[in-house]
């Protein structure tokens, strides 16, 4: 005959049960259940069985939307900051589901608005989600969180900065980050202004928002471009005529002394030949042109890009390696020349420009790899966003 159950065993066994009960009345979003549950002395804590941390009750309660459950789970002493998996919150789960209510409970009971650890802050994932699920909620999650104190990560760049180089986020996310104190004038860690960034996007909306908020029209990069330069260089005449009509200085030049001839929307060939940054796309035809040294760098990508990932993963996020070596190849060797003695000209096919298109992505967001000498996963960020904005897509 079996000797029964000890105590301790048989404590456990209950609490096992009462927590699993738990846990079932918030998922079927049994309000009466979970307080009769909580009243006969039912962990709050309750958390799913899982070896790497599952969800808690009060998780799954915010995930439903369920406002009285989790403020039933509260009131009896829930963790309001207690993380399952990739240290998932309550908090970060209620501004997922762009639930400003839910927001509000969870920072009023004292959740963590600035939490450390290896996530995005909670203040990026918030303007993320204005672009992601776009409407009033989206936009009200993140006010709530602003005027709660939450700040970007020391390691980040200024949320203004971010929201600049976003061409999916809308305008008033921008101007919500501008009321509540975020500069104009902010820069990147590498110098480079928002408003550049925004003109490099071909962010037409962003320019002008950050421009009616004060942001100086003639700051320079790290390199001594201003904005409107690399509108000239795109010949953006939307993004030029807006620069402009804030005061922008048209005869603005660039270190070396080359002037930009606004009037043909690029610069000014005839007057000095001077490097410049952009590698032109034409979207319709796909006619790269463009100074040697920036194909020269396309080229180097692309074999970066496949000896870093090698070949069976490079052609599982990439493409073909045949097509991206063969692209790299021709970039070196069969442009013809351009329209001035240092320009460089190209045709690529819709698969040579995706090669390059996912190497570029998967330099700057993608898996961990190591850049070539000289490049930073910022400037392959630029040549991306950079490339899209021409291209579309």
């Amino acid at each position: 005959m079996a000797a029964p159950p000890s105590r301790a065993a048989f404590f456990y066994d209950h609490m096992m049960d009462q927590s699993e009960r738990l846990l079932d009345a918030v998922r079927t979003r049994n309000l009466g259940a979970v307080q009769v549950l909580l009243a006969e002395g039912s962990d709050p804590d309750a958390r799913e069985p899982d070896p790497g941390g599952g969800q808690t009750a009060r998780a799954l309660a915010v995930a439903n939307g369920d406002l009285e459950i989790a403020m039933a789970l509260l009131d009896r002493g829930a963790s309001v900051d207690a993380a399952s998996h990739f240290e998932w919150t309550p908090i970060r789960a209620a501004i997922e589901e762009c639930d400003p209510e839910m927001v509000r409970l969870l920072v009023k009971h004292g959740a963590d608005t600035n939490p450390s650890g290896r996530r995005a802050s909670l203040l990026s994932e918030a303007i993320q989600q204005t672009a992601y699920r776009p409407g009033p909620k989206a936009m009200e999650v993140l006010q709530v969180l602003l005027h709660a104190g939450a700040a970007a990560d020391s390691s980040d760049d200024p949320p203004i900065v971010m929201a600049a180089g976003d061409r999916y986020l809308p305008p008033a996310t921008l101007r919500l980050l501008l009321r509540y104190g975020e500069s104009a004038n902010a820069r990147r860690s590498d110098g480079t202004p928002a408003l550049t960034i925004a003109v490099r996007r071909n962010n037409a909306t962003a320019v002008d928002v950050l421009l009616a908020h004060g942001a100086d029209p003639d700051a320079t990069d790290a390199a001594g471009h201003a904005a409107l330069m690399y509108a000239a260089e795109y010949g953006w005449t939307k993004i030029l005529a807006i620069l402009l009509h804030a005061g922008a200085d048209p005869l603005i030049t660039t270190p070396d002394g080359a002037r930009f001839n606004l009037a043909e929307g690029t610069i000014g060939r005839e007057v000095v030949s001077a490097p410049t940054s952009v590698l032109k796309v034409d979207p319709q035809s796909f006619r790269l042109s463009g100074l040697p040294e920036l194909f020269d760098r396309w080229a180097l990508l692309l074999d970066h890009a496949r000896a870093d990932l090698g070949v069976a993963e490079f052609e599982t996020l990439v493409g073909p390696v045949e097509i991206a070596s063969g692209f790299a190849q021709r970039l070196r060797y069969e442009w013809t020349s351009g329209d001035r003695a240092d320009w460089a000209e190209l045709q690529a096919s819709r698969e040579e420009i995706d090669a390059i298109r996912g190497s570029l992505v998967n330099l700057a967001y993608g898996p961990s790899m190591t850049m070539p000498p000289g490049y930073s996963k910022t400037d392959a960020a630029d040549n991306f966003e950079e490339l899209v904005a021409q291209i579309g897509g």
